[in-house]
Formats: C-alpha cells, structure tokens, sequence
C-alpha cells in the first residue's frame, strides 16, 4: 500500500471508519483495495482499544479506563461461560422503561429485550 494511503488511514483513525476511507483513498490511490484499507485500519485502531491479548481482559481493562462513562455490572456467571457486562451512563435515561437488555454473543449478534415484554 502507499505510504499516502497508509498516512490517510492513520490520520483518519479515531473518527473514520474504513467504509468512509475507502473512496477517499481509491480516488488517488485506484490499485489499492478495500480489503487493504480495512485490513490496515484494523490493525492501526489496536492501538485504540487493544489492551491485553486475551479479549474480555482487554475489554475489561478498557472499560475500567472509561469509569466516568460506563458501569461494570458483576453478575453471577453460569459455569463454562464467559461474560461482560457493563452499561453506558449517558444514554441510561434515554433508554430507560424501554430496553430492559441488549446482549452481545461472540458472533455479535444481539438481542434487544424490550421492557413491554418483560413481567414479573
């Protein structure tokens, strides 16, 4: 890849995403792929969110680092499965009465649980 385009992803990082770079750079750079911005901005991005190899220590690490932004939740964990849980302060009063869970699998796919269809 360029040493440009390399520039470009770089400057780019932290507020654009490779879909929105990949115009931007195949407008001056047309040999270079989409598969090779992405690849690059994957790898480059670590460096804003990666904190330990193993995931959920990394995410973990990372939400500590945000405390004035997120909640940790420690919930009893079933044996053999592996969890985070963690909500996000600033939009809890814009979703409250209304989403009761959103989950998140490995696969991240999620589900929304709202709060209508949950009784007690």
């Amino acid at each position: 890849m360029p040493p440009e385009a390399v520039e470009m992803i770089r400057e780019s990082l932290e507020w654009s995403a490779p879909n929105s770079l990949v115009p931007k750079i195949q407008s001056l750079h047309p040999s270079v792929t989409a598969n090779q911005v992405h690849a690059a901005w994957t790898l480059m991005s670590e460096t804003l969110w990666k904190r330990d190899a193993a995931q959920l220590p990394s995410a973990k690490i990372l939400l500590d680092e945000f405390a004035d932004d997120v909640d940790v939740f420690h919930v009893a964990v079933e044996d053999g499965v592996e969890q985070l849980c963690w909500g996000m302060k600033k939009i809890l009063t814009t979703l409250r009465g209304k989403v009761v869970e959103i989950g998140l699998d490995a696969t991240c796919t999620y589900t929304i649980i709202p709060a209508k269809r949950i009784s007690c």
